[in-house]
């Protein structure tokens, strides 16, 4: 009988292992989406206008609720 469950054991032990290793790679990439993202929004926030003009334009949509 365990002749038998030894191999299914084995199948079993190696798919578990890899939804493991699928798990790490997908949480990997959706950090380095995020990555990118802040990458490029803090990118544009500090170059050309600045980060003063930035605020200064957010504070104004925020007060007056009429952003462009």
């Amino acid at each position: 009988m365990n002749d038998v469950l030894e191999p299914i054991n084995r199948s079993a032990r190696s798919l578990w292992q890899q939804e493991d290793g699928v798990q790490v790679i997908e949480y990997a990439l959706i950090i380095g989406v995020v990555a990118i993202g802040l990458v490029v929004a803090l990118n544009q926030i500090t170059t050309g206008t600045g980060l003063n003009s930035f605020m200064t334009r957010l504070s104004n949509c925020i007060a007056t609720n009429a952003c462009a």
